[in-house]
């Protein structure tokens, strides 16, 4: 045999070599994959069983369940079906109720974790308390997600004031005074009630409400459970223009604070202005391709 027919020979063989190990690795790949749904299957189905009462697990034959030990991931649950259920029983177990009245049908992750939810009367009194319209009207405004950060500070009285800041660090911040006018920096001053602060509050309400008078530090402090009338040539929402003038306030802040920029009230005023009528245009697009 010449020896270009054995080279020819050993390629070939080389080749059927990484065919059957390419062959194996897809079988390997499909067959984990496979033992992965069955493990979600597993968990789905055991997740069910756990919120039935203890007497209904009892009663149910709708599967046994076993453990086992799978590698070094740890322990899963598997399922032996008894006795296979043939598309009617499957129908007939979607149609069926839990011993709450709730069809089996419509169940959702929902129905199951609420009651695993702590009830609002057992969070602490500065746990911010408003209504569901009011959490509805905050998750569903058109600001930034810094924003969001910044509000849920201010909404659990968690902002970085100097008074706060004294309080936790003394050696650090021997002084709780304000770094702008020297008055007691606490929570409403850093937000609202500084002179520097309250200059822009006062310049971005006349530019929006159309009741300046109205905007009070109180309703700034809590989830928006009152809507002040902005003008009606703007379209965005109360909310959308407090976000905008506290995430505005806090980044010139900061700026000012690590960096020695000169804070100017007008400078916030202008940025958190840019800001409200980046949402405006936003909104009035949607408005149209809607």
């Amino acid at each position: 045999m010449s020896g270009r027919k054995i080279d020819l020979l050993t390629e070939a063989s080389g080749l059927e070599v990484s065919a059957n190990e390419w062959k194996k690795n897809v079988s390997k790949q499909i067959a984990d994959k496979q033992q992965s749904k069955n493990a979600r299957i597993n968990k789905a189905i055991l997740n069910f069983w756990h919120t039935l009462p203890m007497q209904e697990r009892h009663k149910t034959n709708m599967c046994t369940l076993s453990m086992g030990w799978i590698g070094e991931s740890g322990y899963m649950f598997t399922v032996t079906t008894l006795p296979t259920l043939t598309e009617t029983d499957f129908d007939n177990i979607l149609d069926s109720l839990l011993p709450d009245g709730t069809p089996i049908a419509s169940l959702k992750t929902k129905w199951f974790r609420e009651p695993q939810l702590p009830h609002s009367s057992t969070f602490p009194a500065s746990y911010p308390r408003a209504s569901p319209t009011a959490w509805r009207l905050f998750w569903k405004a058109s600001i930034p997600h810094r924003a969001y950060t910044l509000l849920w500070r201010l909404y659990h009285h968690k902002m970085p004031c100097k008074e706060r800041l004294h309080q936790l660090i003394p050696t650090r911040f021997p002084e709780p005074d304000c770094v702008y006018c020297g008055g007691v920096d606490s929570e409403e001053h850093f937000v609202w009630s500084c002179p520097f602060k309250h200059e822009i509050w006062q310049t971005i309400s006349s530019r929006f409400f159309v009741d300046p008078a109205k905007l009070t530090y109180s309703l700034i402090q809590l989830p928006p459970s009152s809507d002040l009338e902005v003008a009606p040539s703007f379209s965005v929402t109360y909310l959308d223009i407090i976000a905008s003038v506290l995430l505005s306030l806090w980044q010139l802040h900061w700026k000012f604070i690590f960096e020695d920029h000169q804070f100017w009230p007008q400078e916030v005023v202008a940025r958190a202005t840019r800001q409200i009528l980046k949402i405006h245009k936003e909104n009035n697009s949607r408005l149209l391709q809607g």
